[in-house]
């Protein structure tokens, strides 16, 4: 399978644990309810992608472009999500239990109900945020 361009499909539920997808384009992509844990996105393109309720635990998104994306219930403890663009992002009611978000653009993102023990957010953007 070619990993380099995904958009708009639908892994609703699957298990990509440590998969290594840098640089991945995979914009509108459903990945609700999936196993993400570990799995490498650095540099990828998932604008406007939902990942409710998805295992993200100790992903590495850094440099990733999540625009407008829904992450809302995901579980997200110790991601990396360093430099990564989640302008427009929907993470209520996500873990973000020590995530890593230096300089990460979180304008107009909501944190609604999000669990943030420990994130680090140094140099985060955080313009408009709910």
């Amino acid at each position: 399978m070619n990993w380099s361009r995904l958009c708009k499909g639908n892994f609703n539920g699957a298990s990509f644990i440590a998969a290594s997808l840098p640089h991945v384009s995979a914009e509108e992509c459903i990945f609700d309810s999936a196993n993400c844990e570990g799995c490498f996105f650095s540099e990828a393109e998932l604008n406007r992608g939902t990942f409710k309720e998805a295992n993200l635990c100790r992903a590495n998104f850094y440099k990733a472009k999540l625009l407008d994306c829904n992450l809302s219930h995901a579980k997200l403890a110790h991601a990396n999500m360093q430099d990564v663009d989640l302008s427009g992002a929907d993470l209520g009611s996500a873990d973000l239990s020590g995530c890593v978000f230096s300089n990460a653009n979180l304008q107009n993102a909501s944190l609604i109900r999000a669990k943030l023990p420990n994130a680090a957010l140094k140099g985060a953007h955080l313009l408009n945020v709910e």
